[in-house]
């Protein structure tokens, strides 16, 4: 694949202060690829949450309330670094599957996202969504570090 047949362009972010500049770089490859940009953020599920005894009902209520945040956010995020006619989807599930999956079904050809550090026990607990997706992606993935 060479860069010129990069035309879809996805980018996964969360909603902290990061999102900004990743947004915002992502821009400058759209522009410079005449490419089209989408932006996506996933919610975990709370069922991978399986020791909190919680009702069933009560947590599809809570991830349906969760979803419905998330997209109000991403949407504003979006408008207001980017403007209005960007694609934007929130899903439901593993990030880095969900990044993964979703990615092979839009048909994206590059992956734009950020990375931040995780030290010690986050990194063991958290690990990283940037390295699952950086090493199971089929596309080319761009990992970008803003704070540095």
């Amino acid at each position: 694949m060479s860069v010129k047949d990069i035309k879809k362009i996805l980018v996964p972010v969360d909603m902290t202060g990061l999102a900004n500049d990743i947004l915002v770089y992502a821009k400058g490859w759209q522009d410079a690829l005449d490419a089209e940009l989408k932006v996506i953020n996933v919610v975990p599920e709370l069922g991978d949450y399986s020791m909190l005894s919680f009702p069933l009902d009560a947590i599809a209520e809570l991830e349906t309330s969760f979803a419905k945040e998330a997209h109000e956010k991403l949407d504003k995020l979006v408008d207001d670094v980017l403007g209005q006619g960007v694609a934007t989807e929130v899903l439901l599930g593993d990030i880095v599957s969900e990044i993964l999956r979703h990615s092979r079904e839009w048909n994206a050809d590059m992956i734009i996202m950020g990375s931040r550090e995780h030290k010690g026990w986050d990194r063991l607990i958290f690990g990283s969504v940037a390295q699952g997706v950086f090493s199971r992606a089929e596309i080319p993935v761009l990992i970008l570090n803003p704070n540095r």
